[in-house]
């Protein structure tokens, strides 16, 4: 799984990096690293399977890096955004003189077809206009949005 290789690559550098910060949010799962770095990923809270404990450790997460990213793994959607949020700081870090923009780095050409998991509106509108969008959603509330599965 691409899980498992990404979590093989930054396996070293993850176990020397401190956790800082973390926190679930209603839409957003974020950390930061203790050197500045930061990842996000969604809450998938609609997935969370008890109403009082989203996450079993909550209050009590902390520690280095790899122990978050590990949580990618977990069956439970609301504790594996955590690793998502954690692998995304992570690999989200080499933009030395890029100005930031997704869409200098997809090299979408005109009349390319593309699929993006997830509808990141103001992304979307941007792609749309030069190629066929496809957008898998989990919940789509777009009509033009086909399921995830």
């Amino acid at each position: 799984m691409i899980v498992d290789e990404l979590l093989d690559y930054l396996d070293d550098k993850l176990e020397h990096i401190e956790v800082e910060e973390m926190r679930l949010g209603l839409s957003y799962t974020g950390v930061l690293l203790e050197d500045g770095r930061m990842g996000l990923a969604y809450s998938f809270r609609e997935e969370a399977r008890r109403c009082c404990s989203i996450i079993d450790s909550a209050g009590e997460i902390e520690g280095n890096a790899l122990d978050l990213a590990e949580r990618v793994r977990s069956p439970n959607a609301v504790d594996s955004s955590v690793g998502v949020a954690t692998l995304n700081a992570m690999v989200n870090h080499d933009t030395e003189g890029v100005d930031g923009n997704l869409l200098n780095f997809l090299n979408i050409e005109e009349g390319d077809k593309v699929g993006m998991v997830g509808n990141f509106g103001p992304v979307a509108d941007k792609i749309r206009e030069d190629v066929e969008l496809h957008i898998f959603e989990r919940n789509p509330n777009d009509l033009s949005a086909h399921p995830d599965w």
